[in-house]
């Protein structure tokens, strides 16, 4: 029996619009060991598309992802902060991602 793959997605604005683009999606996954590129800058994620919404995907760790979700399914998650290269042909790689919870 294959194991079904757990991902949430999250969907917002933009503080400020990026270009001219102030929607928002972001996937996250769990990984048992989350991938960071190598290149220059350390990248978790990244925006695979820039139009006409930003899409991002994120692997964050079993634990992490298991605190994402159950903020998430408690109504705790308010927002997120990204942190972003300047986007290059409709993709930015993430330097950091952080939620934000209700108390």
């Amino acid at each position: 029996m294959s194991k079904r793959k757990q991902i949430l997605r999250d969907t917002g604005e933009f503080d400020q619009p990026l270009n001219v683009v102030s929607a928002v999606s972001i996937l996250t996954y769990p990984a048992e060991q989350p991938k960071v590129s190598e290149m220059p800058t350390p990248a978790i994620g990244s925006f695979i598309r820039l139009k006409p919404s930003a899409q991002g995907a994120v692997e964050l760790t079993l634990d992490e992802f298991d605190l994402l979700a159950r903020l998430a399914v408690n109504d705790k998650l308010r927002s997120f902060h990204i942190v972003f290269e300047k986007p290059y042909r409709a993709h930015a790689l993430f330097a950091g991602l952080a939620s934000v919870a209700e108390k």
